[in-house]
């Protein structure tokens, strides 16, 4: 059933007190889309309802109730005023990009080592790039390079502890040590 323009104009105080929902609601902001009077009148509504509630006064407090405010503010000890944030100064653009290329150089010098060299040499360059990832970790803290670093730590140590090939790589001297 259509509303006629007077139905609406009944409806414009719900409107502006925010009573109106579902269709109801869709079906008048529709009419207010073309209807120019129950816009001004729904403006002047909201106007109204705006001094309405200035013109209200809730309960007055005991008089004595603002000097004992005033008195317990005034008594409060002051606090210093909060420093100002420093600001830190900001590291130039290349730096950024630092550890990144270490990370990539470091992962080229990994798949260099076994192809390059052999025995105890691979076991020194994982010490060595297990060393540089952990330097890297105190630079850049993330979690995967502290893991990879230990880890080729970790994979020198058994290669050096449990090979029993390391004491063969070259022959002993005559000269005792």
């Amino acid at each position: 059933m259509m509303k006629t323009h007077e139905q609406f104009a009944d409806d414009l105080a719900l409107y502006a007190l925010g009573e109106m929902a579902g269709s109801d609601r869709q079906e008048f902001e529709e009419h207010l889309h073309t209807c120019a009077a129950c816009r001004r009148e729904l403006q002047a509504l909201r106007g109204d309802l705006g001094l309405l509630g200035l013109s209200s006064s809730g309960p007055q407090p005991p008089a004595r109730s603002k000097e004992r405010l005033l008195q317990a503010i005034a008594a409060e000890p002051r606090r210093a005023p909060a420093p100002a944030p420093v600001e830190l100064p900001r590291r130039s653009s290349w730096l950024a990009w630092v550890p990144a290329v270490i990370a990539i150089a470091l992962f080229f010098i990994t798949l260099i080592f076994p192809i390059q060299f052999d025995r105890q040499w691979i076991t020194i360059g994982w010490a060595l790039e297990g060393t540089a990832l952990l330097w890297l970790f105190h630079r850049v803290p993330h979690p995967g390079l502290q893991l990879t670093g230990v880890g080729l730590l970790i994979a020198a140590f058994l290669r050096l502890a449990f090979n029993p090939a390391v004491l063969d790589y070259h022959p002993r001297a005559a000269i005792p040590i």
